[in-house]
């Protein structure tokens, strides 16, 4: 799904566990995995206790970060890396290619 991560909350979740959860996999590595939860999913019975509780461990989260303006998130790919891995089609020799090469010319 291509880091399209949905977590699903039904109606009989612990939903202090779920809260839990839900941060823990939103928030690792600053969302920055394939396995970030990026897509909740709860069900009509759990919804307002679900999300008050969890607004209010989003901000117990953000209130231990520290300083932002002196925070800084570097991206875990270079230049380099990313662009041989673009999905964006490379014209080489009047050819066009899609995809990873390793080719330095491409």
């Amino acid at each position: 799904m291509m880091g399209q991560a949905p977590i699903i909350i039904f109606n009989d979740a612990d939903v202090s566990s779920a809260v839990n959860g839900t941060a823990f996999a939103s928030f690792i590595a600053s969302g920055q995995t394939c396995v970030s939860g990026t897509r909740l999913l709860v069900q009509s019975g759990v919804y307002d206790t679900f999300v008050s509780q969890f607004l209010e461990k989003v901000k117990s989260i953000t209130k231990r970060m520290g300083d932002r303006a002196l925070a800084q998130l570097h991206r875990l790919q270079s230049d380099e890396l990313t662009r041989q891995n673009s999905h964006e089609p490379k014209e080489h020799d009047g050819v066009r290619h899609f995809g990873a090469s390793s080719s330095a010319d491409t």
